[in-house]
């Protein structure tokens, strides 16, 4: 992070957004730092394999290299990355498309403009990615009448601007929990947080957009945007012919000379969602990263891992192993989806994972309000306890409203969502001889993890 405070610690700051050169710079010094301690060897362009005895326990862990070099090492514990996360510019076009046309990656995007061999472009993918794509050609002096939008699914936006309104973020959580809490439907809760300028849309008076995978822009951005009026709404890309591009409910022709496709489309929820009802994060001899416990902040969720990984144990494996996941509140299945319910869902499991953590380990409040990933920690607000404490017991009444809307889903409040998201079970108790130690800071606890919920929000997207 750029911005300081006077004691030279680092702050949040929403604009805080890191170039390619920076994030590829701060790699690099994390890099050396464990390669320095001499415990840790990398192997980059590298393939693991695992191969399994009778069992189906991984008896050797093998690395092969990008020269084809094996090294064949044994471990006690493999930490994995089961998230299907895959960028356009790291695989195949995801529909046919013929040879002579021109298609590319959105990396690609910025040196085709300057190149100038191409005068129209179709972007497909309305998500933060063809976000990206669009603001990058306005940008760059590309006239709007030159680029095709094809949009399979309108898609629901976060305005950085109103989420960081003021810097008053716990002012805006109150005002987005009061969305949650006066509404009895999806749609309407999101309509009424459409209203205080929290999201936004393409067409403001348009169909209700059906998907919502918390892409952040900026109004500025919104406004450029919504100038892009050659719309293509026909669905789903099928293929793309040498001169026209086959779609679910129709046919776009075009000029495969002096055209360029712009890939900017993903499958699911980014591969956050894609995980079966089996799915546990901790096995025998294998820790699975990849899911979302907070909502779109993967970083923070994988700091709690780590946390629960290095502060629970217990006399057995199998007790280890049961006590661990048991922290975590996932959707699986259905519904991790990336629909609006989806983002009321993520809120109800963030909480109740929380709420679980400091359940069975009240002293991870330390963490919860220290750690560097968490946008919401004393550090990155640069606030302090009491005004924490204010923003929750006094007139905003965060604790109160995080307990209600728990309530509500408990209770089916809402007329268009008739379960509780796969994560209903309740939330794990301690050992009595804990249960007192845990009151009062388990209750600070619980509210760290929906305050500022538009911080959180924002954060997946903006914290490159």
């Amino acid at each position: 992070g750029k911005r300081r405070d006077r004691r030279g610690r680092e702050v949040f700051d929403a604009n805080d957004a890191a170039t390619a050169a920076e994030i590829v710079a701060y790699y690099e010094r994390g890099i050396e730092r464990f390669r320095r301690s001499g415990r840790v060897t990398c192997f980059f362009r590298a393939e693991y394999k695992c191969a399994r005895g009778a069992a189906g326990e991984c008896s050797w862990h093998t690395i092969v290299s990008h020269d084809l070099k094996m090294t064949r090492v044994r471990c006690a514990k493999v930490v994995a990355v089961s998230s299907d996360v895959v960028v356009p510019s790291a695989r195949d076009p995801l529909v046919p498309v013929h040879e002579r046309v021109g298609f590319a990656p959105v990396n690609a995007l910025p040196g085709a403009i300057a190149v100038g061999s191409h005068r129209n472009f179709v972007v497909l993918g309305a998500g933060k990615t063809g976000c990206d794509a669009i603001v990058e050609l306005l940008s760059r002096g590309v006239d709007r009448s030159r680029i095709q939008w094809v949009i399979s699914r309108d898609v629901w936006y976060f305005v950085r601007d109103e989420m960081y309104r003021n810097g008053n973020s716990f002012a805006n959580t109150g005002r987005f929990m009061r969305c949650f809490l006066e509404e009895t439907s999806v749609e309407d809760t999101f309509l009424a947080i459409e209203k205080l300028g929290f999201l936004a849309r393409l067409d403001p008076d348009g169909a209700f957009p059906g998907v919502c995978k918390a892409p952040i822009v900026s109004l500025k951005e919104v406004e450029a945007l919504r100038t892009v009026k050659n719309r293509v709404r026909l669905g789903r890309v099928l293929s793309i012919e040498a001169d026209r591009v086959i779609l679910e409910r129709g046919i776009l022709e075009f000029s495969a000379s002096d055209t360029l496709f712009v890939d900017c489309m993903a499958e699911g929820f980014y591969g956050y969602g894609n995980f079966s009802e089996e799915f546990r994060v901790f096995e025998p001899g294998r820790i699975n990263l990849g899911p979302l416990f907070i909502v779109n902040n993967p970083s923070f969720s994988s700091a709690m891992v780590a946390y629960v990984e290095s502060n629970f144990f217990a006399t057995s494996v199998e007790e280890e192993l049961k006590k661990k996941n048991s922290v975590f509140f996932l959707l699986k299945g259905r519904y991790g989806l990336g629909t609006p319910a989806t983002l009321l869902g993520g809120f109800y499991a963030q909480m109740k994972t929380v709420n679980a953590l400091m359940s069975l380990h009240p002293r991870c409040i330390r963490f919860l309000l220290s750690s560097r990933t968490n946008p919401d920690s004393l550090n990155n607000r640069g606030g302090s306890v009491l005004s924490l404490l204010w923003a929750m017991f006094g007139p905003l009444q965060l604790d109160k409203k995080g307990k209600q809307f728990l309530k509500k889903i408990d209770d089916g409040g809402f007329s268009d969502i008739d379960h509780h998201f796969g994560v209903g079970r309740p939330i794990p108790t301690p050992k009595k001889s804990f249960l007192y130690l845990g009151i009062g800071v388990s209750v600070v606890a619980a509210v760290v993890g929906i305050l500022c919920t538009s911080r959180q929000t924002a954060s997946g997207s903006i914290r490159k």
